[in-house]
């Protein structure tokens, strides 16, 4: 926890991957700990969804660590995932700020990638400018 707090995810995250190897039903922080580090030190971007992902599991009701998982799908680029987890966040705390936020900037980024038909067809019918 000292390299944690310390926020040395290099030397945290073998503790963490013994704590939670060693006894899978720890508790729910140690996953989150666990992805967190595999997150920040560029290790297996699959074991830090799986430990985070176990995180939510053992506590389903922990706004955080859905709200760090949809980050961290959003992160590998599953943003298909990110988005249904701030959703299953707005179902349980409909004011909360930071996933309807997150839901904006998702649905930002996707009209600016999926220009609308409209959009195509005004520089062809008027000319680039």
């Amino acid at each position: 926890m000292e390299f944690w707090k310390a926020s040395d995810h290099k030397k945290a995250l073998p503790f963490f991957e013994t704590a939670v190897k060693n006894d899978p039903e720890s508790e729910a922080h140690y996953h989150v700990k666990l992805a967190i580090c595999l997150m920040k030190t560029k290790g297996s971007f699959s074991r830090a969804v799986e430990a985070m992902e176990r995180a939510c599991a053992m506590d389903a009701y922990n706004v955080e660590f859905k709200f760090q998982l949809g980050e961290l799908y959003e992160t590998v680029g599953i943003t298909s995932k990110a988005k249904k987890v701030y959703e299953d966040i707005i179902k349980w705390e409909p004011d909360n700020s930071r996933a309807k936020l997150k839901l904006q900037d998702m649905k930002n980024v996707d009209a600016m990638a999926n220009p609308s038909f409209l959009a195509k067809l005004l520089p062809s019918v008027f000319g680039k400018k």
